[in-house]
């Protein structure tokens, strides 16, 4: 959890409040910390006591209560993205998740912003981590993989997922 430690010292550093983000298929006794939110000295130490997995995925979201919602930030990611500003695209759905790690839509339009194949299989892997049923993901996964073992990567243009 060493990366989260540094997450929540960032957090603190920018004055922002820390936001518990709860993995989709968290335990029952992580899932009582779903977006639930501390000031960054009060946010509850990582993995969480009593965690039913042998792994507990909780992880800490960045939260400014003056500024967008998760909703909004993936509306202006998406409308960003299809207007072909893939900066402004990658910026609003960055700052997405980093308060929501798993917002499984979030990471699935990134990757149609991101530079390069490399990039674009791991936001598609990512989306199957939160969900391994999505079958948008799945097929981008496979494409992808068939695209890199030919070492053959085009850049195309921002577009839809």
């Amino acid at each position: 959890m060493h990366g989260q430690e540094e997450m929540l010292a960032q957090i603190r550093e920018e004055g922002l409040l820390v936001r518990m983000v709860v993995h989709p298929d968290a335990c029952p006794v992580c899932k009582q910390f779903t977006d639930k939110v501390y000031f960054p000295d009060e946010a509850p130490s990582l993995p969480i006591q009593g965690c039913l997995r042998g792994s507990c995925r909780c992880r800490y979201g960045a939260f400014d209560p003056d500024g967008p919602s998760l909703e909004e930030l993936l509306r202006l990611g998406i409308a960003a993205a299809k207007n072909g500003q893939k900066e402004e695209a990658q910026e609003y759905l960055f700052t997405l998740l980093r308060a929501d790690w798993y917002h499984e839509q979030g990471w699935l339009w990134l990757s149609a912003v991101v530079d390069t194949a490399e990039e674009r299989l791991e936001c598609l892997q990512q989306v199957l981590v939160i969900n391994p049923d999505n079958q948008v993901a799945q097929r981008g996964v496979e494409l992808l993989q068939a695209k890199l073992n030919r070492g053959v990567e085009s850049e195309g243009d921002a577009g839809e997922p």
